[in-house]
């Protein structure tokens, strides 16, 4: 009840606010024990109620937003929430009606299962749910797990089978924005782009690391399975195959690199004293195959431990990291081969934007009319005066000297290229909030309730917009207990 200390948070939260608020105080003091039977709308029953009709008017608003926009594009990522449950967030980039780019969260989506095929259900499922058609989709941005982007089975490969047109950007760098101690991680099995981040505390600290698992092994206060541990993980890091592979997934791996072998094997030896100066085959006897009698008398190849890492793993890691680079690279040339004349314009040649603007046109058919490249030059011949002349400033400059109606296939184009995601970095911003509510004294929040929440905490601009007098007038009219009869 109100005025005892122990009445919780949601009780003195509202005594808090009320100290600053004349309306509340009031109708605490005249509401706030009321009797059991009369309604004074104070209860936490009453707040989630609200809380419920702001984020459906959120999503509402921002559904509007998409579907007058038309195109979009979708960002998913997803992460482990703290019961451990997967949460998929859906993330949503548009151009806004006055050409602003717009990144929208829509919700989280508990999922169970990782596979490609079940993600894309997810997706289309999501997209049914909110009345946005699959078909005015025009770009995908997730991780680089194999689920997500894989070329064959991944998510960004399924979507692109059930429609084309929609490109798929693989995740640019997003750089931490401290520089804090190093920590050690956890290493991803399936995105290779994480590898130099998981290990470089490892390296950093690799002589420090080696001594504290020694003093830990030798601690006779430590359990039993983890003094065993510490000596394994020791031994392991006593090997010169270890280190190597260490300090290797730092560098930057292009290709000129397989001819470098030499530098990383001698910064691995010199790495820690604790590092063996051999390779582990070469310590180890040498096993002898049978020979049948049918055989050839020929000479059995056996490689020294040197050139057998080399060709396993050295030689193996490059190549792995120049095909994922490949792959990237393909991705990054085809959108800017699509799109890249909209920001240089002025500066093309007349037959390369002629050429350019008609294959554009092609790609898109039902998005752009048979005229779109002469609009081209004539909005090239207006951009003489003007000094504006990449992608965004143009979809500002349309709508600033009006120019809708005169290059609307031009502003169309503009906004299928500016739709196209950058990063998924919406996506892990996202996963902040989802710590923040869904927290280790808030593990059973309900799904729905999560939901709302963090509509509420992440698209806090829209919630500032929102016409609370309709909201609550909604309100009413749910909580309403009187019947209308004819």
């Amino acid at each position: 009840m109100f005025g005892h200390p122990d009445n919780g948070n949601f009780m003195g939260v509202l005594e808090v606010i009320s100290e600053f608020d004349p309306f509340l105080k009031k109708h605490i003091e005249k509401f706030g024990n009321a009797a059991k039977g009369k309604p004074s709308y104070l209860s936490s029953t009453t707040c989630l109620e609200f809380i419920e009709l702001m984020g459906e008017r959120i999503v509402s608003d921002i559904i509007d937003q998409i579907k007058i926009a038309k195109y979009f594009s979708i960002i998913v990522d997803s992460t482990p929430d703290v019961t451990h449950t997967d949460q998929l967030t859906f993330i949503v980039r548009y151009v806004s009606l006055d050409g602003c780019i717009e990144e929208s969260f829509l919700k989280f989506l508990p999922i169970l299962s990782h596979t490609g095929e079940s993600l894309f259900h997810s997706v289309l499922t999501t997209l049914d749910d909110m009345g946005l058609d699959i078909r005015n989709c025009r770009g995908q941005c997730y991780d680089n797990a194999a689920n997500m982007s894989g070329a064959y089975n991944g998510l960004q490969a399924r979507i692109k089978e059930h429609n084309p047109l929609v490109e798929w950007v693989p995740s640019g760098l997003q750089p931490n924005i401290n520089n804090r101690i190093e920590t050690l991680k956890t290493l991803c099995n399936t995105r290779w782009s994480a590898h130099a981040q998981a290990t470089k505390a490892l390296t950093v600290n690799y002589a420090n690391i080696h001594e504290s698992l020694n003093n830990i092994a030798d601690d006779l206060n430590q359990n039993l399975p983890t003094r065993d541990e510490a000596k394994s993980l020791c031994k392991k890091m006593e090997k010169l195959e270890n280190a190597f592979v260490c300090v290797m997934s730092l560098k930057g791996y292009v290709a000129g690199l397989r001819e470098e072998f030499d530098n990383f094997e001698k910064e691995a030896k010199e790495i820690s004293s604790s590092v063996s100066q051999q390779y582990k085959v070469d310590k180890q006897r040498q096993r002898k195959r049978k020979k049948h009698s049918d055989e050839a008398a020929e000479t059995e190849c056996i490689q020294k431990g040197r050139e057998r890492f080399r060709t396993c793993v050295f030689l193996a890691v490059i190549d792995r990291f120049v095909d994922e680079m490949d792959r990237r690279y393909q991705s990054y040339s085809g959108i800017n081969h699509t799109f890249g004349f909209l920001n240089n314009i002025s500066s093309v040649s007349s037959d390369d934007l002629h050429i350019l603007a008609t294959n554009l046109q092609k790609k898109y058919t039902d998005d752009l009319e048979d005229d779109f490249a002469n609009k081209i030059f004539q909005l090239r011949e207006f951009l003489q005066g003007h000094e504006t002349t990449a992608a965004r400033g143009l979809l500002q400059l349309i709508r600033q000297k009006k120019l809708l109606s005169v290059f609307p296939n031009v502003d169309i184009a503009l906004r299928l290229f500016m739709t196209l995601p950058v990063t998924n970095a919406s996506g892990e911003r996202s996963f902040s909030k989802l710590s923040l509510i869904k927290n280790k004294l808030r593990s059973t929040t309900q799904q729905s309730r999560l939901n709302h929440l963090a509509l509420m905490s992440i698209e806090s601009d829209v919630l500032q917009k929102m016409d609370f007098t309709s909201l609550i007038k909604e309100f009413s009219v749910r909580k309403a207990r009187k019947k209308t009869f004819n």
